[in-house]
Formats: structure tokens, C-alpha cells, sequence
């Protein structure tokens, strides 16, 4: 983007598009001041260029060899040998070479093509000033039209922005619509949980009713059997004890069964008082459901209808911007080819402008340029002498003028014949138009001409000039009347523009003021929505723990009487559990210290064996001693076998030692094991120590021996090589293998006479249950005989006695049960009554309750509803400051990317001053050149071309640095409210 391109930003913000009118009105009013002076600029160099292009030209001879403008070497050579050959050439300033016998050359006559280009008809410079003005005048109406559908883009992106809002708010209200029917669809899934919790309670409750009318027929059973166990012994005692005894039998019986009875009416009225609530709960909850229901389905109906009308609308809209936007877009390219046609065609025209080819002013004298090319009007001339370099470059200069004269030559002949048919076919139009205009008059005038006729010949009255002159008169009043009322109009037009520009802005304004209140408004309605949020969770928290506390108690309440039965059935089953389990465990250890405790006496016997056996060995080392004192040259070879089957028995022993320390490690504590083996090893040491010592003796003593003795000494130490600790190893092991085997044999005797012993007792305990089967049988059988026999004896011999004890009882029995029985139902109705008041005391608290939870319930959905729609509107909070934010750093972004344009453009613009002064000083050289060849005519102008130059440089320049300065302070202001307002609305 340049400088002055700051109207392409888009900035929807209306806080802000005041200052967007304002910054465009500041770039129009620029732009308009630097087309000026540019335009000024440009005319001082073309008045400039007409004198500067009429001295040689000074190029630098690097770049006109890179253009190719400068011949080789060769084609000097053959330029030089050809002007020799060729008299016809023209030469520099009208000098022409000299051929023998001619003083002086005439002039030299010019080719055809710049005959033609001078003949042409654009000669005057008034014609292409016309031109130039015309094309000045296109480019600034695609100016104008360029800004008009830049305001139409900037119009159709803001329209496409609040499509994309409404688009994004449409979305979030899809989104809010789905979140609410997934909470809807878990709210019925709870409701359809409870409901199964309810019938599968519902199912309890009736098991348990049915469970309670057994156990009334089972007690009612129970009754019967103990009024007919009553009647018997009614029959069978005649005695007042047994009528005692009938009696306390028949009062616990009745307490016994009051008891049970009040028990059972009790839990049957709080069964069915469970289930009347359930009933209503359930009732209540369907009601709700179906509410529920009905109200989401046409929420949903409702929201899909919406959605459905938005997303129509919005694609509608969105085909319109797309529509507009293309045709935009087309309209640009055609207008931007149009735009650099028109430069190319102002370029080629200042570069023949600058080189002055167009000026055809009426002096007699020509100027240097053309009397360079040879196309001076004159046949008279100076000649003066030139430099060959100088007459190549003129040449060179010269084919590349012809070509370009005869491109532009073409070119404008192509644009004679396109305007001349052009307006060839809108003189034809307007023929044809005119003919029409012509013939429609015609028509009319015929018309009224048959009129008018019509009326004289009827009226026959002809009116006056004088009628027709006051007609005319009054005509032109009213003309000039509404003239006036016309500018009146306008005045009034262009106050009312003042008037609604004014309001605009003062809307602007209420605008911005409005974007601050809703600012704070929001940042105190969040405050206040997060303190709500709090209280609300703090009370419905509370709540919520106290009715779970009151739930809990009252089920812990309900569940406890039904548990502890249980509980002391368990209880009592696993004590006696526990019992069997401690006595078996007591066998065991009992049967376990029974079997260590052999084994230890065991262990004791054998270490007494050891011991023994240990004495032997040292009493047999006491006689070698003596017998190597004595002095005994040989040693008795039944010693030497003893003491080889020794060693073989130790070995043995060890072997047997080693099983039996396994065993005992198997079966013994780890300190027993422990110290088994010090001890072990305390002997081994000390046998050790022993055997060496007689060894060194015998060493000692036999020194002087002979070579028997000798070899003796080679056994002893084959002896001492070989250790006692592997021999007592082996020994001990063999003997721990026996020990093991014993034990084994005998631990398996033992389980076999327990396992007998075990079978023993279970045959003794089912022959003893079965003899008191037998016994139970016996007795029973025993006892209704003798009760026969005495019912047959006593209805002998006291018929009477029995039919008047028969009357009395029923007769006491049924006095004594009607009055229990009154006396029962004047208790059960105080009771009833009482029960009954405070059921319908509790049933009205319980619908105070209800109804106070119902309040509740809808204050919290209220309340829910209510924190719902503050978080829609929070959420739509947040997503317009995200997009304000990203749009607040696009606009940084593009102020920056500007000042960084505007920083090359100031670089572009001093190179051009570089380039400037370079020119400036190559006129300079040009100029002093023109001195050096024309010192008395043009001193005067180049002093003032050299002021005027100067001048409008460095007026120039301290504009251009001006206008960059309140720039680059603009842009640094803009910077600072966009980084300040950024900050505002951050914190």
C-alpha cells in the first residue's frame, strides 16, 4: 500500500468511522494539492525541456552502449568511409562534406518520413495540450470512479461482516439448542432411572406385604393350634392350677399377639402410605415429563424455523455480495487496463514532449535538435566542424526518432480511423434521430395545426399579438419564479446535508459513548453475575446437604430395624464359626508341640551319642600318645584300621547330622537352628584343633625315625589333607536320612490313627443323634398313648365333671375375651385416633414441604435459566471483543505495513531527487556547452532556468518533507490511541 491508500482499510468499528471520513477527506484534499503540483512541476519541465532539448545531448557512454545506442569501431569505420562515397548525408549543425570543385554545399534535402511527420497535423502544441488535458481529465474521472467502487467494496465487505455475525450468532444459538436438548435427554434418562427405582420398590413393597399376610396366616395358625392345645387342656385338667396356668398362657399369648399385631398394622400403614407417595410422586413426574416434553418439541420447531429463515437469508445476502463483488472486481481490471493505457500514452507523449519535436512556433529559426537530425527547413546554414563520435550518435538518435515517429505515426492513424467511424455512426445516429425528431414535430404540428383550424373556423376569432406577447411576458415570470424557488430548494437541500452530516456525527458520537457504557455495563454485569453465581451455589449447596442429611437419616432410619435381624444372625454365625475354627486350630498346635517335642528328645539322645562317641576318640588319641612316648618304631596297624573305620563312621554321621539339621530347620525356629550350629561348628573346631595337635607331637618325636616312620608321617598328612569336616559331613547326613525316614514313618502312623480316630467320632455322633431320634420318637409316642388312656379314663368316670368344667370355662373364657376384647378396641381407637391426627398433621407438613420444594425447584430453574442466558450473552461478549481484537491487530498490522510503505516511498522520493539533481547537472554541462557554441544569446535564459529549477527543487523538496513530517506525527498518533484504547479494553 502507498502513502495515501489509507482509505482501504476496513474498519467496521462505529466508534471509529468518523475518523475514517475525516482521513479520507485529508487524502482527497492531498492527493488533489500533489496532482497540482505535480502537474505544475511537470509543465515547468516541459517549458524547461523545450529549451533544454535544443542543446547536444551528453550521455554517459557505459549506458548508451548497454542500450545499444552507440556503433562499434567497425561501424564507425564504415559510417566515415561512406560519407566520403555518399556527398548526400547529412551532416552536424548543416555541415556537409566538401567535394572538388564546389565552394560551398547546398542544403541537404530531407527523407520522406520526416517530410511526413512535419507535414502532419499535430504540429501546434495547443492541439496536444487539448489531448493531454482530455486524457488528464479521463484519469481523474477513473479517479473518482475508482474511490466510488472502492466505497461500494468497502460497503458490500461490511455487509458481508454482519452476515458473518448474524451467520456466527445463528451457529452459537445452534449450539446452545443442542446443549439444551442433551440436557434435556439426561434429564429424562434420570427421570426414566427413578422411575424404574420407584417401581422396583414399588415390587419390594408389595413382597413385603405378601410376606406380611403369610405371617398373619401363619400366627392365625398359630392361635388355632393354642385354642385347641387350650381345649384339650381345658379337657384334661380339672385342676385350678392348670386354669392358672391356662390363663398366664393365654395373656402372653394375647400380649404376644397385640404386639405383633400393632407391629404388622404398623408397617402395613407406612407401606401403604410409602405407596400412596410413590403413586403421587410417579403421577407428578409423568405430568412434568409430558410438560417437558411439549415444551422442548416446540422450542425445537420454533428454533428450526428460525435457523432455517436466517440461513436463507443469509445465503440470499451472500449471493447478492458475491454477485456485486465480481462485478467489482471486473469493473476494476477494465478500469485499471484503461489506467495504464493512458500512462503509457502520457509517457510516450512527455519523452516526444522533453525532446521538443512538437514545437512548431513561427520562428524563422530552427532549432538544435532538428539541425542535429538534417531536418532544417532552410536551405542555408552554417557548417561547422564536428567530431565523429558526435555524427554516430546523431545518426543513431536519428533511426531510433524515425521509428518511433512512425510507430506514433501509425498509431495515430489507427485512432483517425476509429474516430472518424465513430463519428461516422454518430452523425448517422443523430441524422437518424433528428429524422425521427423531425417526423414527430411534423405529426404534432399537424396536428395542431388541424386544431387551430378547427377552432378559427368555429370561433373565427384571431387573437392579437399583443395577447400573445403578455402570454409570453407572464411565461418568463413564472420562469424566473420558480428559478428562484429552484435555489431556494437547493439552499435548503444543502443545509439539510450540513444538517445530517451533523447529526451523523453527532450519532458517531452517541455511538462511541454507548460502546463505553456497554463496556462497563458488562464488566459490573459480570461482577454481579459472579457474586449471583456464588450466593446461589452457596445456598443451593447448603440446601442440598441438608435434605441429603434428613434422606440419609430418615433411610438409615427405615434400614436399620430391617437390618439389625440380620446383623445378629450374622453375628451369631460367625462366632460360632469362630469357635469351631479356635478349636481346631488348638488340635493342631496341641498335636504339632506333641510332635516337636519328640523330636527334641530325639536330638537330645543323639547328641549324647555324639558326645560318647567324641570321649572314645579321645581316649584312642591318649593311647597313640603313649605309645609314640614309648618309643614304639611302628604303629599297630589295628590302630590305623580303627581309626579308618572311625573316620568311616563319622562320615556317616555327618551325613546323617546334615539331614537332621534340614529337618530340624524345617520344623524348628530359626534361634534353635542357630544355635545347633554353633555348637556343631564349636566341635568340629575343637576335634579339629585336638587332631593337630597329636599330629605336631608325633612330627616332633619321630624326626629321628627311620624311613618306616617316614612313611608313616606321608599317611598322617594324607590324613590331614583330607579333613575331618566332609567325613563328618557324610556321617551326619547318613544319620539324618534314618531320622527323617523314622519320622516320616512315624508322622504318617500318627495321621492315619487320627484320621480313624476322626471317623470313630463322626459314626459315635450320628449313632447318638439317631438315639435321640429314636428317644424323641419313643417319648412322644409314649405320651399320647398315656394322654389317650387318661381322656379314656377321666370321660368315664367324670362325663359330668368334664361338660360342667366345659360350661364354665367357655363361659369365663368368652366373659374374659369380651371384655379384653372391648377393652383391646377402646385402646386400639384411642390409638387409631391419635395415629390417625398425627398421619394427617404429617401429611400436611409433608405438602408444605412439597410445595416449598416446588418453589424451590422453580426458583433454581428460574435461576438456571437466568445464569444460561448471562453465559450466551457472556459468550457472545467474548467472541466480539475476540473479533475486535483480531481486527485491532490486523489494523496495527496495517498501519505498520503502511509506515513501512510510507518509509520506502520517502526512500523512492529521495532517489528521485538523487536523479533530479543528477539530470539537473547534466542540463548544467549541456548548458555550459550551449555557452561555449552560443555565448551571447542564451546566457539570460539559463541564469532564470537555473533559478526557476532551483526553486521548485528545493520547494519540492521541503513540501515533500513537510508532508512526510505530518505523515509519519499522523500515523505515530494513530498508533498511540489504537495501543491506548487496546490497553483499555484489555485491563
Amino acid at each position: 500500500m502507498s502513502i495515501f491508500q489509507a482509505g482501504e482499510l476496513n474498519i467496521s468499528r462505529s466508534g471509529q468511522r468518523q475518523e475514517e471520513e475525516e482521513f479520507l477527506e485529508e487524502e482527497h484534499k492531498r492527493n488533489v494539492e500533489l496532482q497540482n503540483l505535480f502537474e505544475n512541476a511537470f509543465k515547468d519541465l516541459g517549458d524547461e525541456g523545450s529549451s533544454f532539448n535544443s542543446t547536444d545531448c551528453s550521455y554517459s557512454n557505459e549506458s548508451e552502449i548497454e542500450h545499444g545506442n552507440i556503433p562499434t569501431p567497425g561501424q564507425v569505420n564504415f559510417l566515415s568511409e561512406n560519407l566520403y562515397q555518399n556527398p548526400n548525408l547529412p551532416l552536424d549543425n548543416g555541415d556537409e562534406y566538401m567535394k572538388p570543385g564546389r565552394d560551398r554545399p547546398q542544403a541537404i534535402k530531407n527523407d520522406k518520413d520526416v517530410e511526413e511527420y512535419i507535414d502532419s497535423d499535430y504540429r501546434s502544441l495547443n492541439e496536444l495540450n487539448v489531448l493531454y488535458e482530455i486524457r488528464m481529465r479521463e484519469i481523474e474521472r477513473l479517479n473518482k470512479e475508482l474511490i466510488a467502487e472502492k466505497a461500494g467494496k468497502e460497503q458490500i465487505l461490511n455487509k458481508l461482516i454482519i452476515t458473518e455475525r448474524e451467520k456466527s450468532a445463528i451457529l452459537v444459538t445452534l449450539n446452545q439448542n443442542k446443549t439444551k436438548l442433551a440436557e434435556k435427554e439426561k434429564e429424562v434418562m434420570n427421570l426414566q432411572a427413578e422411575l424404574t427405582l420407584l417401581q422396583s420398590e414399588i415390587l419390594k413393597v408389595e413382597k413385603s406385604r405378601e410376606e406380611t399376610k403369610s405371617e398373619l396366616e401363619i400366627a392365625k395358625l398359630r392361635i388355632m393350634q393354642l385354642e385347641q392345645n387350650l381345649a384339650m387342656s381345658e379337657r384334661c385338667d380339672a385342676r385350678g392350677n392348670r386354669d392358672k396356668q391356662i390363663d398366664e398362657i393365654i395373656d402372653s399369648l394375647n400380649t404376644k399377639h397385640k404386639m405383633e399385631v400393632n407391629s404388622l398394622q404398623s408397617e402395613l400403614e407406612n407401606v401403604y402410605a410409602k405407596i400412596k407417595e410413590k403413586e403421587d410422586s410417579y403421577k407428578l413426574l409423568e405430568e412434568k415429563l409430558d410438560v417437558l416434553q411439549q415444551k422442548h418439541l416446540n422450542n425445537l420447531l420454533k428454533n428450526c424455523d428460525v435457523t432455517v429463515r436466517q440461513e436463507a437469508t443469509v445465503k440470499t445476502l451472500l449471493d447478492e455480495a458475491n454477485a456485486e463483488k465480481i462485478e467489482l472486481i471486473r469493473k476494476y481490471n477494465n478500469l485499471q487496463n484503461d489506467y495504464k493505457q493512458l500512462q503509457e500514452d502520457l509517457a510516450q507523449y512527455e519523452s516526444v514532449r522533453s525532446f521538443n519535436l512538437l514545437d512548431t512556433s513561427s520562428d524563422d529559426k530552427d532549432t538544435d535538435s532538428v539541425i542535429m537530425m538534417g531536418i532544417s527547413r532552410k536551405s542555408e546554414g552554417k557548417n561547422k566542424s564536428v567530431n565523429i563520435s558526435q555524427k554516430d550518435t546523431i545518426s543513431k538518435l536519428k533511426d531510433e526518432l524515425r521509428r518511433a515517429l512512425l510507430g506514433q505515426k501509425s498509431k495515430r492513424q489507427l485512432i483517425k480511423k476509429l474516430q472518424q467511424q465513430v463519428q461516422t455512426m454518430e452523425i448517422q445516429l443523430s441524422s437518424k434521430r433528428d429524422l425521427e425528431n423531425a417526423h414527430l414535430l411534423q405529426t404534432e404540428l399537424k396536428r395542431d395545426m388541424g386544431i387551430d383550424t378547427d377552432k378559427l373556423i368555429n370561433s373565427g376569432s384571431i387573437v392579437s399579438d399583443k395577447e400573445h406577447l403578455e402570454e409570453i411576458c407572464a411565461l418568463k415570470e413564472e420562469l424566473s419564479i420558480k428559478e428562484k424557488e429552484r435555489l431556494t430548494f437547493e439552499n435548503k437541500a444543502k443545509n439539510l446535508d450540513e444538517q445530517v452530516s451533523l447529526l451523523h456525527k453527532k450519532l458517531l458520537e452517541t455511538d462511541s459513548f454507548k460502546e463505553q457504557q456497554e463496556n462497563e455495563y458488562l464488566r459490573f454485569h459480570d461482577q454481579e453475575v459472579a457474586k449471583i453465581k456464588a450466593e446461589m451455589e452457596k445456598t443451593l449447596f447448603d440446601k442440598q446437604k441438608a435434605w441429603n442429611d434428613r434422606m440419609e437419616e430418615l433411610l438409615t432410619e427405615c434400614n436399620g430395624v430391617k437390618q439389625l435381624y440380620l446383623d445378629i444372625r450374622r453375628q451369631k454365625e460367625k462366632l460360632a464359626e469362630l469357635l469351631h475354627e479356635e478349636k481346631i486350630l488348638s488340635a493342631r498346635l496341641l498335636n504339632e508341640k506333641q510332635e516337636v517335642e519328640k523330636q527334641v528328645d530325639k536330638l537330645k539322645i543323639d547328641i549324647k551319642n555324639l558326645e560318647d562317641y567324641i570321649l572314645k576318640l579321645n581316649e584312642h588319641g591318649m593311647q597313640l600318645e603313649e605309645q609314640f612316648k614309648k618309643g614304639n618304631s611302628t604303629v599297630d596297624s589295628s590302630l590305623f584300621n580303627f581309626f579308618k573305620q572311625e573316620i568311616e563312621k563319622l562320615k556317616h554321621h555327618n551325613d546323617k547330622t546334615d539331614s537332621l539339621a534340614q529337618f530340624i530347620s524345617a520344623d524348628l525356629n530359626e534361634d534353635d537352628v542357630e544355635l545347633f550350629k554353633k555348637k556343631y561348628k564349636e566341635m568340629e573346631s575343637r576335634l579339629q584343633s585336638s587332631f593337630e595337635a597329636t599330629v605336631m607331637e608325633i612330627k616332633a618325636n619321630n624326626l629321628r625315625l627311620s624311613q618306616a616312620l617316614n612313611e608313616k608321617e606321608e599317611i598322617i598328612i594324607k590324613l590331614q589333607n583330607s579333613k575331618a569336616t566332609p567325613s563328618m559331613k557324610s556321617i551326619s547326613t547318613e544319620m539324618d536320612q534314618e531320622l527323617s525316614e523314622l519320622i516320616n514313618t512315624k508322622s504318617l502312623e500318627e495321621i492315619d490313627r487320627l484320621e480313624k480316630e476322626v471317623d470313630r467320632l463322626k459314626l459315635l455322633e450320628s449313632e447318638k443323634n439317631n438315639e435321640i431320634l429314636n428317644l424323641k420318637a419313643s417319648f412322644q409316642k409314649k405320651l399320647e398313648e398315656e394322654l389317650f388312656e387318661l381322656e379314656a379314663t377321666l370321660s368315664s368316670r367324670h362325663a359330668k365333671d368334664l361338660v360342667e368344667m366345659e360350661e364354665r370355662v367357655k363361659k369365663l373364657s368368652l366373659s374374659y375375651f369380651t371384655d379384653e376384647m372391648n377393652k383391646m378396641r377402646n385402646a386400639h381407637k384411642d390409638e387409631l385416633s391419635a395415629i390417625r391426627k398425627e398421619e394427617l398433621d404429617r401429611f400436611e407438613e409433608l405438602k408444605k414441604t412439597l410445595s416449598n420444594k416446588d418453589d424451590e425447584v422453580k426458583q433454581t430453574l428460574e435461576l438456571k435459566k437466568q445464569i444460561i442466558y448471562l453465559q450466551n450473552l457472556i459468550q457472545e461478549s467474548r467472541i466480539h471483543a475476540s473479533l475486535m481484537m483480531t481486527r485491532w491487530a490486523k489494523e496495527v498490522n496495517e498501519i505498520k505495513e503502511k509506515s513501512e510503505a510510507n518509509a520506502k516511498e520517502a526512500e523512492d522520493l529521495k532517489m528521485k531527487l538523487k536523479s533530479a539533481r543528477k539530470a539537473a547537472l547534466a542540463y548544467k554541462k549541456k548548458w555550459e556547452d550551449c555557452k561555449v557554441k552560443f555565448p551571447g544569446k542564451y546566457e539570460n535564459l539559463v541564469c532564470q532556468l537555473k533559478e526557476k529549477f532551483q526553486a521548485a527543487i528545493t520547494s519540492k523538496e521541503e513540501e515533500i518533507m513537510q508532508k512526510l513530517y505530518e505523515i509519519e506525527e499522523e500515523y505515530k498518533n494513530k498508533e498511540k490511541a489504537l495501543l491506548s484504547k487496546q490497553v483499555v479494553k484489555a485491563r
